[in-house]
């Protein structure tokens, strides 16, 4: 019944026409026994998703932090950045954004992507993003659209892509802008 269901949605959806078949006939498919099959199969498909996607995301602890970086003065006199908590920032302030992802589950999680825009009133500075081992990154200019592996035009938005995230590991990923 599932997949008669899901034929039912592809051929309601135009898939099997994009693959090269004649458009449906929207009119003649319409049935009230299959538009109920339809319905229920939706949700059991719906309801099938969520519970891969829980499956995935159970057992994964995210952290996001954001630091204000200053330059602090040492009791022997040595300037050196400190991150500190935000408390107020100025135009032409530098934060730090850091994310933290450990896996509390007991199996290895695999091609884990944690996406990250850059917020809006603050600027990507350019060769910033860093992660952990086993750590890809990905830049786009279009808020995903298109991602490529160079920041050298800046940044809206970043992926870091972990291909395995062991037992009980901790892996963090950051990045630093400035306040426009």
């Amino acid at each position: 019944m599932l997949q008669r269901g899901l034929i039912t949605i592809l051929l309601l959806s135009g898939v099997l026409y994009s693959m090269g078949n004649p458009p449906p006939n929207y009119d003649a498919q319409y049935d009230e026994m299959i538009e109920k099959e339809v319905s229920a199969d939706i949700e059991s498909i719906r309801t099938d998703r969520l519970a891969k996607e829980k499956d995935i995301l159970s057992g994964i602890k995210l952290k996001s932090l954001v630091f204000q970086e200053k330059l602090i003065t040492t009791s022997d006199g040595k300037k050196v950045k400190k991150n500190i908590p935000v408390k107020l920032v100025f135009r032409g302030d530098s934060v730090v954004y850091i994310n933290s992802v450990k896996n509390m589950d007991r199996e290895i999680k695999t091609n884990i992507v944690i996406k990250n825009p850059i917020p809006d009133g603050t600027e990507y500075i350019k060769g910033s993003a860093i992660c952990g081992e086993g750590c890809t990154i990905s830049y786009s200019k279009d808020g995903g659209e298109t991602l490529t592996h160079s920041d050298r035009h800046g940044a809206s938005y970043i992926e870091f892509h972990f291909s395995n995230i062991y037992p009980e590991k901790e892996v963090r990923m950051g990045f630093r802008a400035i306040i426009k």
